[in-house]
């Protein structure tokens, strides 16, 4: 915004410099008139009253160009700590972003990684009541491999129960609840996915470490789900989803290939 001032501010200056500049040079002629060449005493008195008369508006002149420089010079430096203010104020919005993306994709793996689902004679169980015997012997999955199981024992119950007319369980049963919960998870990974693709403002570093936390979470854990999801009936914006993230890899590792 300053610099849009600057042209007619030097125009000032200049003005200012060439009206001293003249003036000086007559004060000159006339002291070289009246000491030089007329040598008369009796001029000296009326040459001290004519240099106050010339000089203080000339030192008032220049004291009043020093203080609108200054008072310039303060515009210009306030300027700068406004825009340094701004600057840090983006800097730890960008880097609120960067680390609440982090948190949330960490909290993402540590989700599939703590995922456990136990089995008793064949047969998924999600609660200790399940078991006639509470000490019969049951086996324990976690991780990716609970969730690859759970999958294809939830689509294995919902279409045995569709197949007996009842097509659509209910939000409180528990492998209904555990589902959701599933889904919901890929559709924030998918939210995130966009939002770092389309958030320009990021820095370069940063963006390169989401997209590397981002590419280890799909080729190490969602890849396996969305084989099993697709091969299933499952929502148009959830097969939408993941045919996106599938898309988006695939083809990068094409690129990276050729």
């Amino acid at each position: 915004m300053l610099h849009n001032y600057e042209p007619s501010l030097k125009r000032f200056i200049i003005a200012t410099i060439l009206c001293i500049g003249i003036t000086i040079l007559g004060v000159v002629a006339i002291t070289f008139q009246l000491v030089a060449i007329d040598k008369l005493p009796s001029n000296f008195g009326v040459f001290g009253d004519a240099m106050g008369g010339i000089l203080n508006p000339i030192i008032a002149i220049g004291a009043a160009l020093l203080t609108f420089l200054a008072f310039y010079m303060q515009i210009i430096a306030n300027e700068e700590i406004k825009k340094q203010f701004n600057k840090t104020q983006e800097d730890q919005h960008i880097d609120f972003i960067f680390g609440n993306y982090r948190t949330r994709l960490n909290l993402f793996i540590n989700e599939f990684n703590n995922f456990n689902i136990s089995y008793h004679n064949n047969k998924l169980i999600t609660n200790i009541n399940e078991l006639d015997d509470k000490n019969a012997k049951k086996y324990n999955f976690v991780g990716l491999q609970a969730i690859q199981l759970f999958l294809i024992e939830f689509f294995r119950d919902k279409k045995e129960k569709e197949k007996n007319g009842t097509k659509n369980p209910r939000l409180q049963d528990s492998y209904m609840g555990i589902y959701l919960t599933l889904t919901s998870m890929i559709i924030d990974y998918h939210y995130i996915f966009i939002s770092i693709n389309n958030n320009s403002k990021l820095k370069d570093e940063y963006k390169k470490d989401l997209e590397s936390l981002m590419t280890y979470i799909y080729y190490s854990k969602l890849i396996y789900i969305f084989e099993i999801l697709l091969n299933e009936s499952i929502t148009k914006p959830l097969q939408d989803r993941i045919q996106n993230l599938k898309n988006y890899y695939e083809s990068l590792n094409t690129a990276e290939n050729s």
